[in-house]
């Protein structure tokens, strides 16, 4: 058993000297904290700009969305059409959501990492 607790201690000793002199403290990298910053506000203003799309279609009537016309009858095939429409640009606008939210994550990871946290 004697033995075995030397080992231990010769094992823990070349560990502490390896380990204290051969990994040096990391500093932070400005190039990289810049780059994701910039990433993190591309993120933000693609985010940004989806809200503005998304108030803009708000902001449009039903009735002139969906090309309908008071006192003539109802035209199934444009208002199909109309909605389809409606539904492919929300989509689209949920797809740019989920990208720009992307985008921004990945430019706080770039920063985090460019000052030395993981």
């Amino acid at each position: 058993m004697n033995g075995m607790s030397d080992e231990l201690t010769e094992e823990e000793s070349t560990h502490q000297t390896q380990g204290s002199g051969s990994i040096p403290p990391r500093r932070r990298d400005w190039l990289g904290s810049l780059v994701g910053l910039a990433v993190f506000l591309g993120g933000i203003a693609l985010i940004v700009m989806v809200f503005r799309l998304a108030y803009d279609m708000y902001k449009v009537p039903p009735k002139v969305a969906l090309k309908i016309e008071p006192g003539k009858p109802l035209d199934v095939a444009t208002t199909v059409n109309a909605l389809a429409d409606i539904v492919v640009k929300i989509v689209f606008l949920l797809f740019m959501a989920g990208s720009g939210s992307m985008v921004a994550n990945r430019g706080i990871y770039l920063y985090s990492k460019s000052r030395g946290r993981h």
